[in-house]
């Protein structure tokens, strides 16, 4: 039975759904099946059904399933993925919590499980209230009460576009974090104990010039953080003030043609052309944060490097290749209290591969090292990604692990719902590596 809601919304309900894709391989999808022209709402048009990845906070393998997402009042949505965690519970024990009533901070150690480790949960609400937009993430590891404290890690947003004198239309943030996670370079995970702030920012395009493409950015951002102590397990809390500048400059040097626009051609293992093509790309930045105790951290830099594409994806062999080189230098001065945002990565190199190895099936990896002798931290691995896809114009396959977070998954996406890219981790085929070895590109709390 098909239906339409008010807002446009196709509802789709029926005893057994499935996608047949390719006239080969059946997907089920639940029930109720929902095709929304105002939200992005791609967990309902794809396998609910998980396979991931934590190391860090699950001790391995787990199942996740997407329930369906939930209207909360008139602009709302949950979205709830409960878990089973398969590898803690083959194992019988767990190393991702310290012991029980110990202060925060403390190592983890390991231990034995109960029934109630072996569960988890990721819980999603998004809304808008007036021109605002606000995100609620709460991700939870164990309802064992013993680690319960632990376990929990929560974040929310609300941004807001404003209109403010001299700076014209920004974007306001308003944040706020408990044991959020946080992955900085050679120093590895770190965790925000607490935290809450807000900051305005902007982000513009300037005018071409002689096919120079330029992209600036600028982020003010303060707030109160609790957190480790830069090389100690101890906490501290301070507040910290933080502005952020960059501008990202593209040169396309060389572009070449797409082909035609048919099954055969473009599209034949790709939701997207591929246009070849060679592209140099340099990101100067700046960074000055300032903290309660009278400590500060100043940057100064520049990342970028070359990018080229070669093929079109369409032969069955080695017909699409995607790879860059990049590289960063920061001078600095000063000094963080904190290991979450203590920059150490003072130069780096790195590479960035997508190959095209037979037919619809891709191999994609990326990895980022500490190059700066004088650091304490040289040959240190920064970033690593690495990824198996089988693809097709209509889906892929995604198999990924990151041996840097130790997290990674298997998935189904499908490309044609409100298709806007490749996804996550690889977004999207013009992914530029070049902002990830940029300090301060993303905010602490995002």
């Amino acid at each position: 039975v098909a239906s339409q809601e008010e807002d446009g919304t196709t509802v789709i309900v029926a005893k057994r759904n499935r996608l047949l894709l390719e006239n080969k391989l059946p997907i089920p999808l639940s029930r109720t099946v929902r095709f929304s022209p105002q939200e992005e709402e791609e967990e309902s048009v794809s396998n609910r059904w998980g396979l991931l990845v934590d190391e860090r906070d699950r001790d391995g393998i787990y199942v996740q399933y997407a329930l369906p997402n939930r209207r909360i009042g008139e602009r709302g949505t949950l979205s709830l993925r409960p878990q089973f965690l398969i590898q803690r519970a083959f194992e019988g024990e767990t190393e991702s919590y310290p012991e029980p009533n110990a202060k925060p901070g403390a190592p983890d150690i390991r231990q034995p499980t109960d029934a109630a480790d072996l569960f988890g949960l990721d819980a999603r609400l998004d809304g808008g209230i007036a021109d605002g937009v606000y995100n609620l993430r709460t991700s939870i590891s164990s309802f064992n009460p013993n680690h319960l404290p632990n376990a929990v890690r929560a974040s929310g947003i609300y941004s807001q576009p404003l209109e403010l004198p001299l700076l014209g239309n920004v974007q306001g943030r308003a944040f706020s974090a408990y044991r959020y996670r946080v992955w900085n370079g050679s120093l590895g995970l770190q965790n925000i104990y607490s935290a809450f702030g807000g900051s305005i920012e902007k982000t513009g395009r300037l005018p071409e010039l002689a096919g120079l493409q330029s992209i600036y950015f600028w982020r003010v951002e303060a707030g109160n953080y609790q957190s480790n102590a830069f090389q100690t397990t101890d906490f501290t809390e301070q507040f910290r003030g933080t502005a952020y500048a960059t501008l990202r400059l593209n040169w396309p040097i060389w572009r070449g043609e797409a082909l035609p626009l048919t099954p055969e051609g473009a599209y034949r293992y790709s939701s997207v052309p591929i246009v070849p093509g060679l592209n140099f790309e340099v990101v100067p930045y700046a960074s000055l944060s300032s903290y309660a105790d009278g400590d500060n951290q100043n940057l100064l830099g520049i990342s970028g490097g070359p990018s080229i594409t070669l093929g079109h994806f369409s032969r069955p062999f080695f017909d699409y290749t995607k790879l860059a080189l990049y590289g960063s230098a920061t001078a600095k001065s000063g000094q963080s209290p904190f290991s979450f945002d203590e920059f150490v990565d003072i130069g780096t190199l790195g590479i960035n591969l997508t190959q095209q190895l037979v037919g619809p099936l891709v191999l994609q990896a990326s990895i980022n090292y500490n190059v700066a002798g004088d650091s304490g931290y040289y040959g240190e691995v920064t970033n690593a990604l690495f990824g198996l896809n089988w693809q097709r114009r209509a889906y892929q396959i995604e198999a990924y692990f990151s041996p840097y977070t130790g997290m990674g998954g298997l998935r189904v996406r499908l490309n044609d719902f409100g298709f806007k890219g490749t996804g996550v981790p690889f977004v999207p085929y013009d992914y530029s590596p070049v902002l990830r070895s940029v300090p301060g590109a993303e905010p602490a709390v995002r």
